[in-house]
């Protein structure tokens, strides 16, 4: 994924967006806190930042940690910016409280989710590499309005980390499979796409019933690649609910509105 980006030092006063473009060439944010942050903006502007391509990938290090990269565009005063938008899904490493939280989480409990953004005019791939990769149509392309109602859909949903069912596999590909669903698309399938969804190190087989571990099992895939994935419909009914209400004004009512949602 490659983008012409222009470093933040030289960005104009009149191009910068709290929250999107900002003085501070690395932004990071707990999800929801950066959804609020965004939400005073006028809709316009947001559908101004055009999100042009998209990665789903995997770091190579044991954890198998999955998260989304997205390249977004932003046509300013005076020129088009660059910026590149991770998006991960993990619990709070606090050392005071990890064992607990990993205690819960082997015997199938939950915990509150850490979801969090960085947007940076910098690429970092932190020793990752690609599974899939997309990239949009720029006349149709998702924008920072769409992804922000998308992330609130998601985050809706499953607010709390499940071992199994609600982790950072779960979360990149409601991303994923919710925009490359709504949105025209290019798709690239890598070398390692298999190994969506998959540790590759033995993990706890958690008795859905009793929640205890019973055994571990070695490259165990956790979300296959034939799951349906039951979550996405009633992510995409949430995100179109949302969509709505980020592009109603006081002035318009709801139902003259409804055809500025793009499927």
């Amino acid at each position: 994924m490659s983008a012409h980006v222009v470093p933040l030092s030289s960005t104009l006063r009149d191009d910068l967006i709290d929250g999107v473009l900002s003085s501070s060439t690395v932004l990071g944010d707990n999800v929801p806190r950066w959804i609020s942050s965004i939400r005073h903006h006028d809709a316009a502007l947001l559908l101004k930042c055009r999100i042009t391509a998209m990665e789903h990938r995997k770091n190579e290090d044991k954890s198998r940690h999955e998260y989304i990269l997205l390249t977004m565009q932003y046509q300013g005063f005076y020129r088009t910016h660059a910026r590149y938008i991770r998006l991960d899904r993990s619990f709070d490493h606090n050392p005071s409280l990890v064992l607990n939280h990993y205690r819960t989480l082997i015997r199938g409990g939950t915990i509150l989710a850490d979801d969090t953004i960085i947007i940076s005019d910098q690429l970092y791939l932190d020793g990752s590499y690609p599974l899939h990769e997309v990239r949009f149509d720029h006349s149709r392309a998702p924008t920072i309005l769409h992804l922000a109602a998308l992330l609130e859909a998601i985050t809706a949903l499953a607010p709390n980390y499940h071992i199994y069912k609600y982790m950072c596999y779960w979360h990149s590909r409601m991303v994923f499979d919710s925009l490359t669903h709504l949105f025209p698309h290019y798709a690239y399938e890598r070398e390692k796409a298999q190994m969506r969804g998959r540790f590759r190190w033995s993990v706890p087989v958690i008795d859905r019933r009793g929640g205890f571990v019973i055994g571990t099992k070695a490259n165990h895939a956790v979300v296959p690649e034939n799951d349906e994935l039951p979550s996405l419909p009633r992510i995409l009914n949430r995100y179109l609910n949302i969509t709505q209400e980020m592009l109603m004004t006081p002035e318009q009512p709801e139902e003259e509105n409804a055809d500025q949602v793009r499927f």
